[in-house]
C-alpha cells in the first residue's frame, strides 16, 4: 500500500479482525479460536505505547507555547503539502491564522489516548488469560472499538466534535487558497488513496 494515510480510514470502517491495527497489536497477536498471544507480546505493546506517549509529550506538551505552536505549524504545513504540494507564504499565513483559532488541546487528547491504551491492555490481557469463545471475543473487541471512536467521556466527546468541525473548516480555508495546479495535485493524491482503498477492499 503506497499511502500511510489509508490505514486510519480503513480502521474506522473495517470489520474484525482488520481494524485491530488500531490497537497497534504486536506481531503474532491475532483473533482466532482461541485468541493467539502471549503475556510477553502484551508487555511489548505496553512498552510501545509508552514510547509513543513519551514522543507525543515531548513533541506537543513540552516547551513553551511558542515552541509548541511552531511544531503544530510545521506538522500542519507538512500534511497540507502532502496533498497539494509546496505552499507559498500567503497559504502558510492562512494556516497560521487557522491554527490560532483552533481549540486543539494536546493534553486532553493525550489523556483520552492513555485511557484507550489502558483499556486495550487490560482487555487483551483478559482475553489471552481467559480464552473466551470467538463470538464473545469479537463482542468485547467491538465494544472496545466503539468506545475508542466514541469516548465514554462526555467532555471529550464534545471536544472531539468541536475539533472535528474545526478540522473541516481548516481544510476549506487551505483549499480556498490553492492554485489550479495544486488542486490537480490534490486530485492525483486522492486518486492514489482511492486506489489503495480498492486494493485493500479486494483483499477481503
Amino acid at each position: 500500500i503506497s499511502s500511510p494515510k489509508v490505514a486510519p480510514i480503513i480502521v474506522g470502517s473495517e470489520a474484525l479482525p482488520a481494524w485491530l491495527a488500531a490497537l497497534e497489536l504486536p506481531q503474532g497477536v491475532s483473533v482466532g479460536a482461541p485468541l493467539a498471544g502471549t503475556p510477553e507480546q502484551i508487555e511489548h505493546l505496553r512498552a510501545k505505547y509508552k514510547k509513543n506517549n513519551d514522543e507525543y509529550v515531548r513533541e506537543y506538551l513540552k516547551g513553551n507555547e511558542q515552541d509548541r505552536a511552531g511544531r503544530r505549524l510545521k506538522q500542519a504545513i507538512s500534511r497540507s503539502e502532502s496533498v497539494y504540494g509546496s505552499l507559498d507564504e500567503a497559504q502558510i499565513a492562512a494556516i497560521k491564522l487557522a491554527l490560532k483559532r483552533s481549540s486543539v488541546d494536546a493534553a486532553m487528547f493525550q489523556k483520552e489516548r492513555e485511557r484507550r491504551q489502558k483499556e486495550a491492555l487490560e482487555l487483551l490481557s483478559s482475553l489471552v488469560a481467559t480464552q473466551p469463545s470467538p463470538a464473545a471475543t469479537q463482542t468485547q473487541l467491538r465494544s472496545y472499538f466503539n468506545r475508542s471512536f466514541t469516548s465514554p467521556d462526555p467532555v471529550y466527546r464534545a471536544y472531539a466534535a468541536k475539533t472535528t468541525q474545526q478540522s473541516c473548516e481548516f481544510f476549506a480555508i487551505v483549499h480556498a487558497t490553492t492554485t489550479p495546479a495544486q488542486r490537480a495535485k490534490a486530485v492525483q493524491t486522492l486518486q492514489g488513496y482511492t486506489a489503495d482503498l480498492q486494493v485493500l477492499s479486494a483483499q477481503k
